[in-house]
């Protein structure tokens, strides 16, 4: 008798040879200078199913939203992505030329890796692909779906020649098998059945009821025994010549996704954390591999049977030897995607939170991982450092308190069944933590008490909660309106709308940060827009979008603002970090590198880097300035020219440019910080007062004095001017301001916008110079600026570089 069984891929595919550590890390993107964690065999999100190819040679991976990846299952490099998203099954032909993938594209891909592209599309299906199964000679394919559907396509010419229906449920797993020169198949899926078809006239030979929904199905050798796996538990073991069931393996807590055969040993990966192998003849179990709570969807076997991989939501590929449970060159890395990131006060520190519950707290200032340790939860979780550096909270459907410098639990309390936190923030004194649930209340939990003390109720579902540096505001944003309560008092203190016009049908903001000043929120959306407001208006109806920061082409997850509140770092959906400057509302910089949704973003102690967190399961550090690959700041020295150069950028609507230009004064500071704080022009209010009036004098030398003195004001002057236009002095008055606005509009000079950038950016190089001669241009700014915006702005500097 002649048997050939084919490899299905229902969640399981086959994983080989070994994964050497102490390589070299995949090389960092432009502008990155460190990075925590690893990148090899690790995607950016959800891993549904796994295919090795008959030499060993390639290991396929897909599954969320991420490409298809090829990996070297020797040395754990990425040999090959495949742009295609969200993969439920995938095949090598027998050859191992032609990679098979289908998934919620609804189409079948041929990757011919001999023409190194796409050879062919099977377009037909109408739901999701969940299977896929190939003849030994590769001239027919089966396909199923979600809807129920089975195809099957020539290869050849690369259509779809019959239907099988039988099927109400969806499709989870193909066998294509030859016996006797017959070429059979076995479908199975949700809808409890299992059945054996035909292909010489497509018809039924057998349909069992297979107790249970199916996702998995594995064929002996000889083409006799089947074996099925579903959501009841048990792998189901069945004679195909007499349609019953002879045995039943038991063990399992759960769903069983995936099962294996290799020779008299069966391999089964379940959803309850397990690996289990049994004796496929006698029903007993052998052994149990513990799988971390990330990587439970999918399973892979070498031919030899001595080796697993598997993977699943943390979206890491992890390799398992099969005959003692020990993993195969264990990363000390993450074993799954970040989800929450938190920067101690001292900066000293970084706390992250993966998918399946792991705390990481990483030295900064040594560059390596600390420790790391099981929070007791999974899912989506959130964290935050308290102000005096020991403790991290860390919550989802339950609150944890622990030490940060020992990861010793200090506290677990438990949330009422249902309730999720989405957000957490510690009060500026470390007494009290607010925790936003999605059912829309806020809790304020007294951390000496260890009790909830007080609540708050946001209307709608939340998703962000932030409290203000000077802790009289608690911010609180999920749907269509922002409230901010005074935490001590309860009161509100204002509610207004996220956005102008009617209420959106879906949540807008995703994440919320105050700046510095404690008046300045920005609110991170899901339209992928970042709202920055100034709270300080007294009426609520007063307080709008301050500006807006565009840039992002998905939900924004976290915002962050430098500790000088004149930048803000973003992170999104669309696996990119974002600067921005504040006042302008314009992108600094764009940082590209992760694989994975960007949760989590920080600025580093000093404001010169900023770090970023992924579910790829890295934290990348990134540059600020640009000026070198070791996020160190050069000492350069401009000349005359240079600094001419650079006070014209400054004032550029380019933002990059101009953070470019800043950087370098800033490395410059010797020579900068005199040679441009010097060419602002630093005015005294009195003697304006002084030089309008003297416009109406009667005396000529003193009218062109005054005219003279003003126009050399340039831009500043043009608010001055449109009001003096509205006051009762002469006509000749009127004429000889209007003479001057004439003048400035034909000026070549910069905009008034662009003053103002100029002068910021120079407020935030003597801040980050921090020298004499800065802390003096600053005072000078803090007394004559010339707008009082830009004195206060001047003074809050001052204070910041006293602490």
């Amino acid at each position: 008798m002649n048997h050939i069984p084919i490899r299905k891929v229902v969640a399981l595919g086959l994983f080989t040879s070994f994964f050497l550590a102490g390589l070299a890390s995949a090389q960092l993107p432009p502008r990155a200078f460190e990075r925590f964690g690893g990148t090899k065999l690790r995607h950016g999100s959800r891993i549904l199913c796994l295919a090795y190819s008959p030499d060993d040679k390639m290991l396929a991976a897909g599954g969320g939203d991420d490409p298809v990846r090829i990996w070297n299952p020797k040395t754990g490099e990425l040999i090959k992505e495949i742009n295609e998203p969200w993969v439920h099954a995938m095949t090598f032909s027998a050859s191992g030329t032609t990679l098979l993938l289908g998934g919620a594209q609804r189409v079948i891909r041929l990757w011919n890796f001999e023409l190194n592209k796409e050879s062919g599309r099977l377009e037909g299906h109408k739901a999701t692909v969940k299977a896929i199964a190939i003849a030994p000679d590769a001239s027919i394919i089966a396909s199923g779906g979600q809807d129920g559907a089975v195809y099957l396509w020539d290869l050849n010419n690369k259509r779809k020649v019959a239907e099988l229906p039988g099927h109400s449920g969806e499709v989870n797993a193909l066998i294509y098998f030859m016996q006797d020169d017959k070429a059979f198949l076995v479908s199975a899926g949700s809808d409890r059945s299992i059945i054996v078809w035909n292909l010489d006239n497509n018809q039924q030979k057998l349909k069992l009821d297979a107790g249970c929904g199916v996702y998995a199905l594995e064929l002996s050798a000889d083409g006799k025994t089947l074996y099925s796996a579903g959501d009841d538990a048990l792998i189901r073991r069945w004679d195909l010549s007499t349609g019953k069931q002879t045995g039943e393996f038991k063990g399992h807590d759960g769903i069983v996704a995936s099962v294996r055969l290799r020779g008299s040993m069966l391999v089964s990966g379940g959803l309850d954390k397990t690996i289990r192998i049994w004796d496929a003849k006698t029903t007993q179990l052998k052994r149990t591999i513990v799988r971390t709570p990330g990587d439970c969807d999918a399973l892979a076997v070498t031919e030899a049977g001595d080796f697993l991989a598997s993977a699943g939501l943390g979206g890491a590929i992890r390799l398992v030897d099969a005959r003692t449970g020990k993993e195969i060159h264990a990363s000390p890395d993450l074993p799954a995607g970040l989800v929450g990131l938190s920067r101690s006060p001292d900066g000293t520190r970084l706390a992250g939170v993966s998918a399946d519950g792991r705390i990481a707290v990483w030295s900064t200032g040594a560059g390596k991982l600390a420790r790391q340790w099981d929070s007791k939860q999974t899912g989506e979780l959130v964290l935050a450092f308290s102000p005096d550096n020991k403790t991290l909270a860390v919550a989802g459907a339950t609150l944890g308190f622990w030490n940060a410098d020992t990861g010793q639990e200090i506290l677990q309390a438990p949330l009422p069944t249902g309730e999720t936190i989405v957000s957490v923030a510690w009060s500026p004194d470390g007494k009290t933590l607010a925790l936003a649930r999605a059912s829309g209340l806020i809790d304020l939990w007294d951390v000496e008490k260890k009790g909830r003390v007080d609540g708050l109720r946001y209307p709608d579902p939340l998703f962000a909660v932030a409290w203000s540096p000077d802790g009289k505001k608690l911010a609180a944003a999920g749907g269509a309106k922002i409230f901010v309560w005074s935490p001590s008092t309860k009161v509100l203190l204002k509610s207004f709308d996220v956005r102008e016009g009617p209420p959106p049908p879906t949540p807008l903001v995703a994440s919320l940060a105050f700046g510095p000043d404690s008046n300045t929120l920005a609110a991170g959306g899901w339209d992928a827009l970042i709202r920055i407001y100034n709270l300080s208006a007294k009426n609520p109806t007063d307080i709008k979008e301050r500006r807006q920061c565009e840039g992002h082409t998905s939900a924004i997850f976290s915002v962050a603002f430098s500790a000088d509140g004149r930048s803000l770092v973003s992170g999104s959906f669309d696996r990119t970090a974002r600067l921005w400057e504040t006042f302008s509302g314009k992108q600094i910089a764009s940082f590209k590198g992760h694989i994975g949704e960007v949760r989590g973003v920080a600025f580093a102690r000093g404001d010169r880097s900023v770090y970023s967190a992924s579910t790829d399961g890295t934290v990348l550090h990134w540059d600020l300035p640009g000026l070198s690959n070791d996020g160190k700041l050069p000492q350069l020295t401009l000349g005359f020219q240079e600094l001419e150069n650079a006070w014209h950028t400054l004032s550029t609507k380019e933002t990059a440019r101009g953070h470019e230009a800043m950087w370098r004064c800033i490395a410059s500071a010797k020579q900068a910080v005199p040679a441009l704080t010097k060419k602002i022009y630093l005015l005294d209010p009195e003697r304006v007062k002084k030089l309008f009036k003297d416009l109406d004098s009667g005396h000529y030398p003193t009218r062109n004095a005054a005219m003279t003195e003003l126009t050399n004001y340039g831009r500043w002057m043009e608010g001055r001017y449109d009001r003096a236009m509205n006051e009762p002095p002469s006509l000749e008055y009127k004429r000889r301001v209007d003479a001057l606005k004439q003048k400035l509009a034909s000026a070549k000079s910069p905009s008034l916008v662009q003053e103002r950038l100029r002068v910021r950016r120079i407020m935030l190089m003597c801040e980050q110079a921090g020298t004499p001669e800065a802390v003096e241009a600053l005072q000078n700014l803090a007394a004559r600026a010339p707008e009082e915006e830009l004195r206060q702005e001047a003074a809050a500097a001052l204070r910041r570089m006293k602490k």
